[in-house]
């Protein structure tokens, strides 16, 4: 028979003490490392599997965090391929001002998030 003791117990100190485990804290996961973010990109930076996790929705540090590494300033007059306005923001990833490989997504101008564009597109890669 359980007593009134074991029951305040086990509300307690939690459920390990209703089967013996005393009061030991339950172990608490592993905080999960955040992949580096550097300034500068490489070719190791453009994949096929990065580019698929870009999602509309995602803040430019999310995508800097996918990508690993930083967007660049200027980018090389890559309008052309983009086919954007000038009131859109597009934000790119490329090595130096080289255009390929390269990886740029389009930002709502209001809430700076990815967001489609006319035709629904919501980002370009070039060059992988």
């Amino acid at each position: 028979m359980i007593s009134k003791q074991h029951i305040h117990r086990a509300l307690t100190s939690g459920i390990s003490a209703c089967r013996g485990g005393g009061d030991a804290p339950a172990p608490s996961a592993p905080t999960p490392t955040p992949n580096p973010v550097f300034a500068n990109c490489t070719s190791g930076n453009f994949t096929r599997y990065k580019y698929d996790a870009i999602a509309v929705g995602m803040r430019i540090d999310e995508v800097s965090q996918i990508i690993g590494c930083g967007p660049v300033k200027d980018a090389n007059n890559l309008d052309i391929y983009l086919n954007h306005q000038p009131e859109d923001d597009v934000v790119y990833w490329q090595i130096g001002f080289s255009s390929s490989p390269m990886i740029a997504v389009y930002l709502n101008p209001t809430n700076h998030l990815v967001t489609t564009f006319a035709g629904g597109r919501s980002k370009l890669a070039i060059g992988f």
